[in-house]
């Protein structure tokens, strides 16, 4: 990258196909997941960018793709999210409200150590047992990544992604040491977009068909972290 010239072709052998932006091929997926069984894929993406690189474990000068994707359509989504009192209820049902939601989030953001994946068999479970079905495109629950426990995880099934999302691009970053005010910062390089003739191709991150596609996600970038 440090010898990049912008009127010469990149080609990332990890970023070749329009698929290599979007969930990982099941033959890969050796364990159980939080949302997934053993060869079974699921696109988990994150509500921000910091999140993601907390989520993925990304360390520093590595480089790494960051997928942007458009909504197609207003995305219905289950969540694990804050349980707010409700006057209508009594407070012993409020009380087994707020049990079971302390329950549930237990068990979406336990960690779990390597080789120990079968312990995600009870999230999952429960998962595709109340919060998976054909009215519902995704489930958003508390990510245990990121900085303060603040970011949010959103999983899509595979049949559901692309009924609900686009690719906008793919973002070329490297991660940095810390910054002034951040536990890390960003050294932008490219900016990917992809051609069902041409594959992928890369610009500089602030050329102009780069602020054309990603638009205000560009300002978000350019703010830093």
């Amino acid at each position: 990258l440090e010898n990049y010239n912008e009127n010469q072709k990149i080609n990332f052998p990890s970023m070749l196909s329009e698929q290599d932006a979007w969930w990982p091929p099941d033959r890969i997926i050796s364990d159980y997941g939080r949302l997934n069984r053993p060869r079974e894929s699921v696109l988990y993406l994150s509500n921000e960018l910091t999140n993601a690189i907390y989520e993925t474990r990304c360390k520093n000068e590595e480089c790494f793709f960051v997928m942007v994707y458009n909504s197609r359509r207003q995305i219905r989504i289950s969540q694990l999210h804050t349980v707010p009192y409700m006057k209508e209820l009594t407070e012993l049902e409020n009380a087994k409200r707020i049990i079971m939601h302390n329950f549930l989030i237990n068990e979406f953001t336990k960690i779990v150590p390597e080789g120990r994946e079968t312990e995600y068999m009870s999230s999952l479970i429960i998962y595709e047992e109340f919060f998976k079905n054909d009215d519902i495109d995704a489930f958003l629950y508390p990510s245990i990544s990121s900085l303060r426990k603040t970011g949010y995880n959103i999983a899509f099934p595979i049949e559901k992604a692309k009924e609900n999302l686009s690719l906008c691009g793919v973002m070329v970053f490297q991660l940095a040491g810390k910054g002034n005010d951040s536990e890390f910062s960003l050294v932008p390089y490219l900016d990917g977009f992809f051609d069902a003739k041409e594959g992928y191709s890369f610009y500089p991150f602030n050329s102009e068909i780069s602020r054309e596609k990603f638009g205000s996600f560009t300002f978000i970038r350019d703010a830093g972290l």
